[in-house]
């Protein structure tokens, strides 16, 4: 009753959840993790490696120029670094899905599937603006600029990471 509990609640996050186990195999995942892969469904023991082959082949995901199988083992390489850095995936159908995987204790991999489309929007249009744009909180910290802005102070384009206060960024373009 209480694994229940838990999968009933697991299911009712936005973001897609899955466990895969110490062999790359498929455990579990929820509802928002198989809709995230434009899947019918994904069955527990699917190799991970199946997963991505399926994604690669079919369309699903842009791929770039690679070829199916050297985008599959870049994928799974990903999984054997000892730091494993979050990837945005781009989708055919206009979404976009932010991955963070995490091993756990015994071996097991933890992954969430972000739905970040509205953000990449957001940025999209941000790069659109025909100036320079740029956006600061309210403890005058970096949150954002686009490329016409980097362009207009390239002396200061250096430090236009987001964080950095207006004042460091004034003294770095002087």
């Amino acid at each position: 009753m209480a694994e229940r509990r838990l999968w009933d609640s697991i299911n009712t996050i936005n973001d897609g959840f899955a466990v895969f186990d110490a062999g790359h195999r498929l455990v579990a995942a929820n509802s928002a993790y198989v809709s995230s892969f434009d899947a019918e469904s994904l069955d527990p023991g699917l190799p991970y490696a199946d997963l991505l082959s399926r994604l690669a082949r079919s369309g699903t995901v842009d791929i770039g120029s690679d070829v199916p199988e050297c985008w599959v083992n870049t994928m799974l390489a990903r999984w054997d670094a000892e730091h494993i850095e979050p990837l945005t995936l781009q989708f055919r159908n206009g979404s976009w899905i932010r991955i963070v995987d995490r091993r756990a204790r015994d071996g097991d991999m933890v992954s969430l599937a972000i739905d970040i489309t509205e953000q990449m929007r957001i940025w999209a249009a941000i790069e659109a603006i025909p100036d320079g744009f740029v956006l600061f909180d309210r403890e005058e910290r970096l949150l954002t600029c686009n490329q016409h802005y980097r362009e207009m102070f390239p002396d200061s384009a250096p430090a236009m990471i987001p964080g950095v206060s207006f004042e460091d960024l004034l003294r770095h373009g002087l």
